[in-house]
């Protein structure tokens, strides 16, 4: 076996893990900007834009609209919204 076959594999486990602790030196960010958001969890903009129609998400809650900066997805209440959600389908 090639010796730089066997070096790939210990390379990438080294790059891995220098590169998750460079993630966890970053301050956490309780928001997201929505196209971040939509890409790292697959969900449209439709969808959010629908969520806001329907009351099902809201506008300063789920959704926070920044000046100049866009929209922005506040996790903390996504994850309060999943958490109540997942509540109420499993009660009964």
């Amino acid at each position: 076996m090639d010796t730089l076959e066997l070096a790939k594999p210990l390379f990438n486990e080294m790059l891995s893990s220098i590169v998750k602790q460079h993630a966890q030196s970053l301050p956490v960010s309780k928001t997201l900007p929505k196209d971040v958001y939509c890409n790292l969890y697959n969900i449209t903009p439709d969808a959010i834009r629908k969520r806001l129609q329907k009351g099902i998400w809201q506008t300063g809650v789920h959704v926070l609209k920044v000046r100049g900066a866009g929209e922005y997805i506040d996790l903390e209440a996504v994850d309060a919204w999943v958490r109540k959600e997942g509540k109420s389908s499993h009660a009964g």
